[in-house]
């Protein structure tokens, strides 16, 4: 799934100016934890797996490029831990202050969701002598 969501980094006191965006732009979904597996039609067992057929997903390979995935009714997919490939926003040369990391997913729409005012939301932080603290939250973080 590619440009399934955004991150900016903006620097609040500075008026909002945008200083990074993500480097992530590509999502694997694959069948890894039950939600509700009383819905029609929902597998017992996961149907979409990584790394095995009939699924061509390496949740691990940032360099894929055409990959089968899928989320099975009644399926969610929790792992993406902070530790994978590209899921970052350079920093290099910021300087201390307070910034304001904000995520966007599905804006296009592609999605058909019964709610989609959670598809949006913040993070406040104060950068001060090399250390990051978080100082708010906006909905749904």
């Amino acid at each position: 799934m590619r440009d399934l969501e955004s991150f900016e980094l903006k620097h609040l006191d500075k008026g909002g100016t945008k200083v990074g965006t993500n480097a992530k732009h590509g999502f694997c979904f694959f069948d890894n934890t039950e939600y509700r597996l009383s819905l029609p039609e929902a597998p017992q067992n996961p149907y979409y797996k990584a790394n095995t057929p009939p699924v061509a997903c390496a949740p691990n390979d940032s360099s894929a490029l055409d990959v089968l995935m899928g989320l099975s009714v009644g399926w969610g997919d929790l792992l993406y831990p902070y530790s994978l490939p590209d899921q970052y926003i350079d920093i290099t040369g910021l300087g201390p202050g307070r910034y304001r990391l904000e995520g966007t997913v599905d804006a296009d729409g592609w999605f058909e969701e019964s709610d989609v005012s959670n598809n949006s939301t913040w993070v406040d932080i104060r950068i001060k002598k090399g250390r990051a603290r978080v100082i708010g939250y906006g909905p749904s973080a």
